[in-house]
């Protein structure tokens, strides 16, 4: 049976055993590695079924036990090395995709103004509404991208929610002195932004 077990070499934690021999493939606190094993088994070399080396099954079987040298199963050793997703970024990225939501909301609605019967725009060339629906549009798909980027703990992601919340955070400041401090709509999207950019600059990426 092929299993991670403690290395009978001592020279690492865990090594592979596939089945029939001790292979090359070791494990130290959940980092992978390579070691050629030594020509003799060490098995073959402590006959005595009360060594330190004893094994159940025989002298050339992996362990069946827990051992002294902290045995465990491959798949907890992945999930060991393996770090967790940042619930800062995960939060970072559901707070932007829900601005992505309403920016792409926005967009439909003026491209629905700007064709004047209620319908959507067939013909999108000219005019200010297409111009500022356009832009709804490319601010909201960018925005789903960098929020989904960012759930999933990637660093492109956390840049580009970094970088996006840093612009709409800059343009509702500009608006707000613009409005000479009295643009009371600006302060939610501020606190909005801001709490998404926090949680995007100290959230850590894992890929």
């Amino acid at each position: 049976m092929s299993q991670w077990a403690a290395d009978p070499y001592r020279r690492f934690e865990l090594r592979y055993y596939d089945g029939t021999r001790w292979t090359e493939h070791v494990s130290t606190g959940g980092v992978q590695s390579t070691d050629a094993p030594v020509a003799t088994d060490p098995f073959s070399a402590q006959p005595s079924a009360t060594g330190p080396f004893a094994r159940p099954g025989g002298f050339g079987a992996p362990p069946t036990a827990p051992t002294p040298y902290g045995y465990q199963p491959y798949s907890a050793v992945a999930m060991a090395a393996r770090p967790a997703a940042s619930g800062k970024l995960i939060a970072a990225g559901v707070l932007t995709i829900i601005q992505a939501a309403f920016t792409l909301f926005a967009a439909l609605v003026v491209f629905t103004v700007a064709n004047g019967d209620g319908e959507f725009l067939d013909d999108i060339s000219g005019g200010a509404f297409t111009l500022f629906g356009l832009l709804f549009l490319a601010i909201g798909a960018a925005l789903l991208t960098a929020g989904i980027g960012c759930c999933r703990s990637s660093n492109w992601g956390r840049i580009l929610v970094i970088v996006l919340q840093s612009l709409i955070l800059l343009l509702s400041l500009i608006s707000l002195a613009n409005a000479g401090g009295e643009g009371g709509g600006v302060v939610l999207p501020l606190a909005y932004c801001g709490t998404a950019l926090g949680l995007a600059i100290s959230g850590k990426p894992i890929r």
